[in-house]
C-alpha cells in the first residue's frame, strides 16, 4: 500500500512540473516572453501555478535541457531564440507521441 501513495504522489509530482513547463511555453509561444526576456522569478512561478519550489525547479531544469531557456545563476532565467522554442515543440510532440500507445511509423514522425 506504501508503495502504491508513493506512486500516486509521483505521477501527481510529475504532473504539476508538466503543467508549469506547459505554462512557460504558452508564456513563450503567446509572446508574452521573448528571446532574450527574463523568466518570472521561482516566486512568481509559485504563486501562478500554486505548486511548491521544488516543482518550478524540475520544470525549470526540465526547460533548460529542451533548449528553451538559460539560467543564469544568480540573475535569473532567460528565453532562448525562437528557433530553439520550434525545436523544442517538435521535441516534446515527438515525446508525447511516443509515451502514446500509437504505433510509431516513419510517416508519424515527419
Amino acid at each position: 500500500m506504501f508503495k502504491s501513495s508513493c506512486s500516486s504522489a509521483r505521477s501527481r509530482r510529475i504532473g504539476l512540473v508538466e503543467l508549469v513547463v506547459s505554462g512557460v511555453r504558452q508564456l513563450i509561444g503567446e509572446q508574452s516572453l521573448q528571446a532574450g526576456d527574463k523568466l518570472p522569478t521561482e516566486g512568481d512561478l509559485i504563486a501562478r501555478f500554486q505548486v511548491s519550489r521544488s516543482v518550478v525547479r524540475e520544470a525549470i531544469s526540465r526547460l533548460q535541457a529542451a533548449g528553451l531557456i538559460k539560467t543564469q545563476h544568480g540573475i535569473g532565467s532567460f528565453v532562448l531564440s525562437s528557433h530553439d522554442s520550434e525545436l523544442f515543440t517538435r521535441v516534446e510532440g515527438l515525446e508525447r507521441l511516443l509515451k502514446s500507445d500509437q504505433k510509431v511509423t516513419l510517416n508519424s514522425l515527419e
